[in-house]
């Protein structure tokens, strides 16, 4: 008995021994948050008088962060009895440094017999507001699909001939830029006794260079409204942050304005950072709830000016 009990003892030693080396290896994956310093510079100072927050983590964590994406938008067009909706979503490539793009197409009026199909699709990018078509200009597309591509490398062309084409991702990836962006496609049928083309154009968005869509709306109703950014704003401090106590004096001048007395748990943001320019002008300054600024923040992290 003493001998079976010794063994058995053993046997639940080097059990327990696997078990904790088990979960010493799941708690190495912790990490604080999703920013990689080794893409932003640790000097820039948010708002809050505070450097931007490090990452802590594994390689493997890392990656995983970095390759998540969001839908960027999406469009329909039609031609003759056919309607074809196109997605489009984006992501930043740690590997690569530059953005992943994937456009999706489907002929949603048909469940089988979809017809047969070029679409052509060009990315085109804006430094400003992205309020003019005008101010928006090509950018080279490197293929990742072995698509044909053509107009030195600024447009995508692929052949969609079978049911299962549709509906499958393609991929393409451009230089990552904190900018406008906008997508113009063309779908043309091959077979069609009637060559019928049809253009599409998405709406425009705002990335920056982790390729997260700027989607911060806010508006007090009463005269303040959150502003877009400019994808061009020059880093550097133009005024210094304890020139003037802007936070006493936004609560004092909105009060004249408007007559309320705005709760003080608000934080005041600068729409135009500090670090890239911004000053304490009362135009420049909006109250927020302080979860919504620190998710503003965070996007703002990641941009770097074009140059």
């Amino acid at each position: 008995m003493r001998i079976k009990f010794k063994k058995y003892s053993i046997i639940m030693l080097a059990v327990s021994i696997m078990l904790s080396f088990t979960v010493h290896g799941y708690t190495e994956y912790e990490y604080d948050n999703s920013i990689n310093t080794s893409e932003i510079d640790n000097s820039i100072i948010d708002d809050s008088g505070l450097q931007t927050a490090s990452f802590e983590g594994t390689a493997d964590v890392q990656s995983e962060i970095e390759s998540l994406s969001s839908t960027y938008s999406s469009g329909t067009i039609k031609i003759e009895n056919y309607e074809f909706v196109v997605k489009i979503s984006s992501g930043y490539n740690s590997s690569t440094g530059l953005y992943n793009w994937q456009l999706n197409v489907d002929c949603v009026s048909h469940l089988v017999n979809k017809p047969d199909i070029t679409i052509t699709f060009s990315c085109l990018r804006d430094i400003t507001t992205g309020t003019n078509d005008s101010y928006f200009t090509a950018v080279n597309i490197l293929d990742l699909t072995g698509a044909v591509q053509s107009d030195a490398d600024k447009t995508y062309t692929h052949t969609i001939d079978s049911n299962t084409d549709y509906g499958v991702n393609l991929e393409f990836a451009t230089a990552r830029k904190t900018a406008y962006y906008r997508f113009t496609y063309d779908i043309d049928l091959i077979n069609s006794t009637i060559q019928v083309g049809g253009d599409g154009v998405t709406n425009t968005e705002l990335l920056n260079l982790k390729a997260l869509v700027w989607d911060f709306e806010y508006s007090d109703n009463l005269g303040k409204t959150l502003l877009k950014p400019r994808a061009d704003w020059v880093r550097g401090y133009i005024v210094d942050r304890d020139a003037v106590q802007y936070r006493t004096l936004y609560f004092k001048e909105y009060k004249a304005i408007n007559g309320i007395d705005l709760d003080t748990s608000y934080v005041i943001h600068h729409m135009q950072p500090l670090f890239l320019g911004g000053t304490h002008d009362y135009s420049n300054l909006i109250h927020l709830d302080d979860a919504f600024h620190k998710s503003i923040h965070a996007w703002f992290s990641n941009y770097v000016p074009v140059s």
